[in-house]
Parts: C-alpha cells; structure tokens; sequence
C-alpha cells in the first residue's frame, strides 16, 4: 500500500508541477515528543527507558485546479529510536476536490470525521485507527476513496466508495503502551478478496433549529478487528458488517445535548450501542474572558464476545474543559472515564498553548487505574506517562 501511496504522490506533485509555483499552499508542522513514563514497564521485552523521545513532521500542499478544482496532501512522518515500529510514514490525505452548484466530488485519500461526543466516536466509521500514535483512537490513518455529496435546503448527502482497506499496524514487543504482542501482515479477513473486498458507506446530514442531525450506513470491513489465538500466535480478524448511526446535537446558550447510537450485524447477533451526554459551560466568569464547561457522557454497549472489545460498555466520563481566550490560545481538556463494571479508571488531560506565534506547546497525560487482569486492557496497567510536545508551525 505505501508503494501504491507514493505512486499516487509522484502523479499528483507532476500534476501540481503544471501550475504557477505561487498558486501552491505550503503549511505544516515539525516538532518533538517526549514521552515520560512514570512506572518500569510491566513486560520484559519492552525498553526500560522512561523518557523516550521522538521527532515528527507534517507537511501540507494545495493548489487550485481550473476555477472547482482544488488538490490537497497532507503527509505524516515520526522517527522514534525507542520503538521501531512507531517509526512510521502515512499520508494522512491525497486527494483531488471539484465542487460546482450544489455538487461535490472527491477521489484520493482522505480523512472523514463523524460524531459529537468528547470521550468516544461511535459513529466514526470510515477511517482505521492509527495505533501507533496514541491510546485514545484519536488519530486516523488515510483512507482511499471516492466521494461525492449533494447540497439541498433539505440536508447534505453523501456517498462513499471505499475501494481498498489499510490495514494498520500495530506497536511491537519492545514499545510502550503496546498490546499483547501481535505480528504485523498476519492479519485474517472474512471474504477472499482481503483488503481488496470494497466498502461503501452513506451520510445524511442537516440542521433542524438548534438540532444538528446525522444519519449514516456502513457496508463493508469493520475498521476495528476481533483477534483469534491459534498456531500464528494473536491474529486479528477484520469481519464484514452492516452498521447503522445517528448522531444529534441540541445546542443552546449554555449547554449542548449529545447523541451517538449504533446497531451493528455481522457477528453471532446484532448488537446496539449508544453514548449520550452534555456540556454546560459558564462564559467570561468575571469578566476574565475565562470560559469553563462541564463534561458528563454515559457509554453503553451489548456487543456479544465475537466482535471487537470494547472498553466502554457500562462507562461514565466526566471532564471539563477550559479557555483562557487570551492571545496565545490556552486551552485544557480534563477528565476520567470511569468503568462502572470493574472500578477501572482512565484519568486523561490535554493542555496546549502558543508562543512566538508560531511554536505551540502541548502537554497530555494519560493514566490507567485499577484495571484488572482479565481485561484485555490491562498491558496498559504499568504504562501511565507524560507527553510533552513542542511543534513549530509553519
């Protein structure tokens, strides 16, 4: 897929060589990661350095095309010497825009957000998680695809083809916050076709009043894999599903109402899931220009044991959010989602500001609580850490 990937780039940047070189947008990132752990790491194998550093850098280019057509690439590279498998390359999106009257059509690779909710995204189907980056199935890797959306007073629609899956990697026996060891390429698929079997997938989106709605369909392989244990060792195994979402969001002056449910069929029994909550925030307290919200979400799950775990379950987050809406941008997100069946508790922070204009500092932190032994999270148990990261933007 990389090979593929990069044949893609080299086409694209010709075709962007035809255009006038001050027609192209070049932005991005560099930076550093320092990943401090605060405890000597629960397997043997793993490194035993607690501070671990790595280096990243996110590039970015556009150029219009005619008068509809714009072409974007954003790339995504980390060097990390402690884990050599976190050491990786992604294009992040590759991919070429026309737009025209009420129509939209895109065909590249691409990254596509759905969901309300803080703490999980129940209803973020189309991308793969990129697990080498962080814990909170926050980052996606890109996906190719075709896409095309229709404009109406009556709401957006779009339609996805999916064509290829990328099957992500997995941390190896010597990083941090990795699983129990799983080998990368011995991955295990329903359908002969593997990762060429095609996915599609449909979104209905549209603002009633103070409600924003969406409603969505997944057809193809499941973007999160159930693992077998046979003579290959741990194996994962991406299934075919039917997955069907809604997402709702009530917005008021002071507070917004949340909504995320899905039903999903394609393993013993068709199973629901839903995450519901809200956010009340207190503006200006004191004519500081601090802003304070308050996060509390509630996850339930019923998914039987042949589909992918999951954590979230019977799971409560509580948080809050501040903004100092002052010139650097500081900004704090806090909370702990708290396991209601085993007492667990995963404690999360994530602060940033900036400086100097272009220099942004972040610091997250991540810690694991009481996980028991039989879940299956529970490599986790020794992995609490720090992160610092300084990033240059330019």
């Amino acid at each position: 897929m990389l090979k593929q990937s990069l044949k893609i780039f080299a086409s694209t940047w010709l075709l962007a060589s035809t255009t006038n070189a001050d027609e192209i947008d070049v932005s991005g990132a560099i930076g550093v990661e320092l990943n401090n752990y605060l405890h000597q790491p629960q397997f043997t194998n793993q490194s035993t350095r607690t501070t671990q550093p790595s280096f990243f850098i996110e590039p970015e280019f556009g150029y219009k095309i005619g008068d509809n057509g714009y072409a974007e690439t954003k790339l995504f590279a980390r060097y990390d010497p402690y884990s050599k498998a976190r050491s990786h390359f992604d294009i992040r999106q590759l991919d070429y825009l026309y737009q025209a009257n009420n129509y939209e059509f895109s065909i590249g690779i691409s990254k596509v957000f759905w969901g309300v909710l803080e703490s999980n995204h129940l209803v973020d189907i189309i991308n793969q998680y990129d697990q080498l980056e962080d814990v909170d199935n926050e980052d996606r890797l890109g996906q190719p695809m075709l896409q095309t959306a229709y404009f109406s007073d009556y709401g957006t629609f779009r339609l996805f083809y999916l064509p290829y899956f990328r099957e992500p990697d997995f941390l190896d026996k010597t990083s941090r916050l990795r699983p129990q060891f799983i080998a990368n390429n011995n991955a295990l698929y329903e359908g002969n076709a593997k990762q060429w079997q095609p996915s599609f997938a449909a979104r209905y989106t549209h603002v009633l009043g103070n409600f924003d709605i969406g409603l969505s369909h997944f057809s193809g392989i499941n973007r999160a894999p159930s693992f077998v244990t046979n003579t290959s060792g741990i194996q994962p195994y991406y299934q075919n599903i039917q997955q069907t979402g809604i997402d709702i969001q009530y917005t008021n002056d002071d507070y917004l109402l949340k909504l995320e449910a899905i039903g999903n069929n394609g393993y013993s029994r068709y199973y629901t899931a839903f995450g519901t909550g809200i956010e009340y925030s207190f503006y200006n307290i004191n004519d500081t220009g601090l802003d304070i919200g308050l996060l509390a979400e509630y996850h339930f799950d019923d998914r039987p044991e042949d589909a992918p775990t999951t954590t979230l379950q019977n799971d409560i987050f509580i948080g809050t959010r501040l903004a100092l809406n002052d010139e650097d941008d500081t900004t704090l997100l806090a909370g702990g989602m708290y396991d209601t069946d085993n007492d667990s508790i995963f404690y999360t922070a994530e602060a940033q500001t900036r400086f100097n204009n272009d220099f942004t500092i972040n610091i997250d932190a991540r810690l694991f609580n009481n996980i028991p032994q039989n879940e299956f999270t529970n490599f986790l148990n020794k992995d609490d850490f720090i992160r610092v990261t300084l990033t240059k933007w330019f």
